[in-house]
């Protein structure tokens, strides 16, 4: 069974770049700390996620053209891992 929770909003660049830092946060310290759990606000919820000391990780931008129905520029970004286990 999979859990998902998902959020779309719009945010200003300053709060888009605070977002990443927490995230970057989230993860140097509880690394540092020995901790395994990263807690992370996905709209009005905070998921606790169990990542191990390496992950995979998928970059994807496209740009498109104007002749496409307008300027548009996206990146993706995920992040992927098994879960450490806590014992």
């Amino acid at each position: 069974m999979a859990d998902r929770t998902s959020a779309d909003e719009t945010l200003t660049r300053d709060e888009l770049a605070a977002f990443f830092e927490h995230l970057g946060t989230e993860f140097a310290e509880n690394g540092e700390l020995d901790e395994q759990s990263v807690q992370i606000q996905v709209g009005n919820k905070t998921v606790q996620l169990n990542p191990p000391e390496t992950v995979d990780l998928s970059v994807d931008v496209v740009e498109r053209s104007p002749m496409l129905r307008g300027t548009r520029e996206t990146i993706e970004i995920e992040v992927t891992w098994r879960p450490s286990r806590s014992d």
